[in-house]
Formats: structure tokens, C-alpha cells, sequence
């Protein structure tokens, strides 16, 4: 998968033809941004000859490189524009959005800080990007305001905004919505790298609470997007469609657009994932089986925790075994795996003391109690191999952390 920043860089690349001020209509800059053979022969000219290329038609020259993709030629040109015209609003964001995808993003500052002082509005998500990429976050945090106040329809602020509150590890849930809302759910078809920043909201989100009201509301305008008009939502993007049905709990609309998915790409490890996930929500565990064992071979990491617990209720305690090595590697990392090996060590006859005391090495009493399932099975756990001083020490621990919740 391409990463977030080449995603986010198709708006910007977009961007770079926009009019750039009002006054160019039908100007030789907007005939030279519209058409592919007035700018050849503009170009043609200016590359035989720079005699009498100034102002307007120098800075047409300069909209025509960055309109066929020749960014390094245009940039000299802009420059040699601005050199006359030094406040030229629409000059210095072509200029700045041209830094941005070269990735030189403090020259990209100062020209898109300027253009966007004078009041040019268009230059503001791509100077957003520019702190984003080159880690000027406070400088960042600042322009959150007017980053949310000219969001609407505008898909290069959208994306810096859901960027920006996917940074941490706890993604900002009020900015996600903010970002989220400068859309039109049928818009949402237009942009992919939007979509992709949206299922990372939605996929990041699901591990801290499972009736996440941000979740559902995400999800939620993704299916809209995607009903709004199903033949216009890209190919690529469905699976995002699949997970976001699957979180608001809708398995059998899940179900469909997997389907739909693996008929065209039968090694999906996304998809196998989903699909398999999607049945063991079901219940139909022998299907899990198949599917969460698909995209483990294709794969997945990801899908370790749910394969572990769908061998687990068709009783195939072979297969199970089979994962252990690898789910003691993410003991630490997952809960529900670290879970599932100490029920797994429990039902094996004679139970495995060793692979018990594997799976909750490490294990604080104050992480133990954090969930009651947890609890339960270490302390039968702690029980069948006659532990009664750490069974004593995480009771007493829990009288302690229920004294502090009654404080």
C-alpha cells in the first residue's frame, strides 16, 4: 500500500492548477492551465527564445510545466516571475505547492505562508501539509483554527486535518469529526487518499472502545459515501466500505462487499481478513477457519488473534498449537491473545504449567485486573498450579485499586 504522504500528495499535485486569482479568466495563464496545445506551443516558443517572456506570459509558462508534471522546469520560471511580482498570491502557492511534492517543505513554508497572508485561502492546506511533513506541529496546532474554518470542500485541509489527528497514538476524535465534516458524503468517492485517512480512523479507533461513538459516526458516513453512488466508489477503496459495515456491526452488508472484493483479488490479505472476522462474528466457525487461515498464509499479521479464536471454537486444538510460537511474541501487544494462550494451556491434558507461566510472564496484577475475562483465567490458572501467593497479592491489589475507585 502507498503511504500516507503519497496519498495526500495527489491533492496537492491537483492543486497546483488552480486559477490562480480571480482576475485570470480567459487570461493566456488559465488558456495555458486548460489546454494542453496552447501550453506546448507557449512552451515551445519560450524554450527557442526568452525574448518577451514577462509577466502574464512568463507566469503562463510556469502553469504550463507544472499542468504537464515538469516541476523542476517550472520552478525557475516562478521564480523568475516573482522576482516583478513578488505578492502575487496565486505565484507563491504554485511555487509553494511545487516545494510541497519535492518535499522541500521549509522553502514550500515560506512561500505558502506568504501567499496565504495576503488572503490567499487556496494556499492554506497545502501550508498545513508543509508543517505536517517537516514536523512544525506547534506551528501546526496554531493554524488548526483557520484550517477548520475554510475545510469546506476542500480535500487537501480535509486530509492535513485527519492526518494531523492520527499522529498520536490516541487519535484526536473531535478533529477527526471536524476534518470529516468539510466533505460531502457523496464526495468522498472523489478522494481515495481521504478514504485511506478515514479507515485508518476507523481501524485505529476500534482497539480503545468497542461502542466508540467517533467509530460509528465515521463508519457511518463512509457507507453513505458509498451508497450516494456505488458505481463511482473506487475499486480500491471498497474494502474500506467492507470494515466500516463490519465495525457498525452490519455482517451481512460486510459480508457482500468482501465477496465482491475477493472475486477480483482472491489473495486480499485485507479482505480474507475481514471476510474471516466477519464469520466468526457470525458464528459460522468452520468458515472463520478457512478465511482468517487464508490471510494468515497471505500474510496478515493481523490476523493471528481472530484465526487463535477460531481454532479455538471449532475445537482444533492442533491448529491452535500451531500459532503459539507466534502469539507469545504478542502476548504483550494483545490481551486477547494472551488470553487465549492461558485458556489453551488450561485445556490441554495434563494442563501445560510451563506455557502457562510463558503466557503471563510479564503480566502486572494491576494489568491482570484491568478485565475481568483476564482475571478469571489467570487465577483458575494461578489455582491448578497451587499459586496461592500471587493468587493473595492480585486480590489484595484489587481490594486496593476498588478502595481508590470508592475514594
Amino acid at each position: 500500500m502507498r503511504s500516507r504522504f503519497a496519498l495526500l500528495l495527489q491533492l496537492v499535485i491537483t492543486s497546483l492548477c488552480l486559477p490562480l486569482s480571480a482576475d485570470t479568466t480567459n487570461s493566456i495563464v488559465d488558456q495555458a492551465a486548460a489546454s494542453s496545445e496552447v501550453r506546448s506551443n507557449l512552451i515551445a516558443h519560450y524554450e527557442r527564445s526568452k525574448v518577451g517572456f514577462k509577466d502574464d506570459r512568463l507566469l503562463a509558462v510556469a502553469v504550463g510545466y507544472t499542468a504537464n508534471g515538469q516541476l523542476e522546469l517550472a520552478k525557475p520560471v516562478y521564480l523568475s516571475f516573482l522576482k516583478d511580482h513578488p505578492n502575487h498570491e496565486g505565484a507563491l502557492r504554485s511555487l509553494g505547492s511545487v516545494c510541497t511534492v519535492q518535499e522541500n517543505f521549509a522553502e514550500a513554508i515560506k512561500y505558502l505562508k506568504k501567499a496565504w497572508e495576503l488572503g490567499d485561502t487556496a494556499s492554506l492546506g497545502n501550508l498545513g501539509l508543509s508543517y505536517y511533513r517537516s514536523d512544525r506541529f506547534q506551528e501546526l496546532e496554531l493554524l488548526l483554527p483557520d484550517l477548520i474554518k475554510h475545510k469546506e470542500n476542500d480535500a487537501v485541509i480535509v486530509n492535513c486535518l485527519l492526518a494531523y489527528a492520527l499522529l498520536k497514538n490516541v487519535p484526536r476524535e473531535s478533529l477527526l469529526l471536524e476534518a470529516l465534516e468539510g466533505l460531502p458524503d457523496k464526495d468522498l468517492a472523489l478522494h481515495e487518499d481521504t478514504l485511506f485517512l478515514a479507515a485508518t480512523a476507523a481501524n485505529r479507533l476500534k482497539s480503545y472502545d468497542e461502542n466508540n461513538k467517533t467509530l460509528n459516526l465515521i463508519c457511518q458516513k463512509i457507507i453513505r459515501g458509498y451508497l450516494a453512488d456505488t458505481n463511482a466508489w473506487p475499486k480500491a477503496s471498497l474494502p474500506g466500505v467492507g470494515e466500516a459495515y463490519f465495525l457498525s456491526g452490519d455482517c451481512s452488508n460486510a459480508e457482500a462487499i468482501y465477496k465482491e472484493v475477493l472475486r477480483s483479488e482472491p489473495d486480499n490479505g485485507r479482505v480474507l481478513l475481514g471476510l474471516g472476522s466477519t464469520y466468526l462474528c457470525l458464528r459460522k466457525f468452520p468458515e472463520a477457519v478457512i478465511y482468517l487461515d487464508k490471510a494468515w498464509k497471505a500474510g496478515n499479521t493481523n490476523a493471528l488473534r481472530n484465526l487463535a479464536a477460531a481454532y479455538w471454537a471449532v475445537h482444533d486444538l492442533s491448529g491452535l498449537q500451531s500459532l503459539i510460537p507466534k502469539m507469545l511474541e504478542q502476548k504483550d501487544e494483545d490481551i486477547e491473545i494472551l488470553n487465549t494462550i492461558v485458556v489453551y494451556a488450561l485445556a490441554k491434558e495434563p494442563k501445560d504449567r510451563t506455557l502457562f507461566y510463558q503466557a503471563i510472564d510479564g503480566l502486572t496484577d494491576a494489568r491482570i485486573l484491568r478485565r475481568e475475562d483476564t482475571a478469571n483465567v489467570v487465577i483458575m490458572g494461578l489455582t491448578a498450579f497451587g499459586d496461592t501467593e500471587r493468587i493473595k497479592r492480585i486480590l489484595d491489589k484489587k481490594k486496593e485499586l476498588d478502595k481508590g475507585l470508592r475514594g
